[in-house]
């Protein structure tokens, strides 16, 4: 029986793709360190909770992410490979734990969601009075107790998909939303706010709270808003004169971007190869650019693949939201899915150029341990929630909407692909 339950942990077409990754990482970079971070990917793999349908193809494809963001980092800084495998094995313990039958009925409570998301502002606020930032003036979102730090917020992303979960009023929700946003307010974490913000109208819009009008009401609040914010903080204004005006100051606000197309134009459609470091070049090029990193040496097929792993979680776990006859379930898995969506298509869109830049990681790719412990926890459960199967969605109209929401996420990402061989196909740009 155990070696059934073992054979059916195992994922095939993650290990086979990734055996092949890893060999071309070692006749690159004439080293044996693929094939250990292989070991390790595998072994935290196994703690996974399997999943039927959908649900399997979703954590076949997060696996998948996640091998190739080791190894991308080991082509670029081997000790950032070793620490994130590290931080993966341990998300991946707690993620089997937290899968368990016992365990997993016991946190998908009202009080536990409420519990975790008071718990996850106070530590966020406590960042405006002993925060750090990794870099000089930027915001402080990081709790660090000698050489382990915490990023918070990302505690309470994980916490508000339990809280959409789980609250049974939109009014609650959106209370305990708005809360969320304000302290991401003070603190100067733009891109958290937004995901909250996209999420949040994502999934009441999915469940026929809000009307088209309403949504168009909410986003000319939030332009307003915007509008306010570069008023008010230079970081903003810094963002957008970065994603709009790049060229017009190639070394200050624009660097970042310029240097990604240098990079993608530097690789071109077939790439400069395995471990040839041709995102190098780009600052931050593990955390806020690794999808350039990994195009830039891949090419056009490698970021093709890397796009199918980011396209497939958050599609296969909306469409199993939508066979799911469980409002709470069905809820959880939604908010997941949106998560992984926005996230995604907000980071690729800023790293070409097609939307405003913000700091947050590629999803299972980039380097970051806070995120990548909250986003392994929260696609746990959502493969892992028991699956009660219906003709329909436990909301009105929710199949339309549902579609049209992966079509839209689907629509940005493959806009991003189109950009990134347009970039690739370029002469090299000036400043480069």
């Amino acid at each position: 029986m155990w070696v059934l339950a073992l054979l059916r942990r195992i994922p095939w077409v993650a290990t086979g793709a990734l055996a092949l990754l890893a060999g071309a990482f070692v006749l690159a970079t004439r080293t044996h360190g693929p094939v250990w971070l292989l070991v390790v990917w595998f072994a935290a793999a196994l703690l996974w909770p399997p999943g039927d349908g959908p649900a399997n193809i979703a954590r076949e494809a997060i696996l998948v992410s996640v091998g190739m963001g080791l190894l991308l980092l080991y082509a670029y800084q081997p000790s950032y490979a070793w620490r994130q495998a590290i931080i993966w094995l341990w998300a991946s313990v707690l993620t089997g734990f937290a899968s368990t039958d016992p365990i997993r009925e016991r946190l998908h409570r009202r009080w536990v969601a409420r519990a975790g998301m008071a718990l996850a502002l106070s530590l966020t606020l406590l960042t405006s009075v002993w925060g750090m930032s990794p870099s000089p003036g930027g915001p402080r979102l990081w709790l660090c107790l000698g050489v382990f730090c915490l990023h918070p917020g990302t505690g309470v992303l994980l916490a508000w998909m339990w809280i959409w979960a789980h609250e049974d009023t939109l009014w609650t929700r959106a209370l305990w939303g708005l809360a969320a946003m304000g302290v991401f307010w003070l603190q100067g974490d733009w891109g958290l706010a937004g995901l909250i913000l996209l999420t949040g109208l994502s999934l009441a819009w999915l469940e026929g709270a809000l009307s088209a009008q309403d949504v168009r009401r909410v986003v000319a609040l939030t332009l307003a808003l915007a509008a306010i914010a570069w008023a008010l903080s230079p970081r903003v204004r810094w963002r957008m004169a970065a994603w709009l005006w790049p060229s017009q100051d190639p070394s200050g606000w624009g660097y970042q971007l310029i240097q990604a197309r240098c990079a993608l134009s530097q690789g071109g459609w077939r790439g400069a190869g395995p471990a040839a470091r041709a995102g190098a070049r780009v600052p931050l090029a593990l955390t806020d650019f690794a999808y350039i990193a990994w195009s830039a040496d891949g090419g056009l097929l490698a970021a093709s693949v890397l796009l199918l792993a980011q396209v497939t979680p958050w599609m296969a776990l909306g469409m199993l939201g939508l066979r799911d006859g469980r409002a709470t379930t069905a809820r959880f898995r939604w908010a997941v899915a949106a998560w992984l969506a926005w996230q995604s298509v907000w980071v690729l869109g800023g790293n070409v150029g097609l939307l405003p830049i913000t700091g947050l990681p590629l999803p299972w790719v980039a380097y970051g341990g806070a995120m990548l412990t909250a986003l392994s926890l929260a696609a746990g459960q959502a493969i892992a929630l028991p699956l009660q199967p219906a003709r329909r969605p436990p909301w009105p109209h929710a199949d339309a909407r549902g579609r049209a929401l992966l079509g839209l996420w689907l629509a940005l990402t493959v806009a991003a692909w189109l950009m990134t061989a347009y970039l690739m196909a370029q002469a090299t740009p000036p400043h480069c």
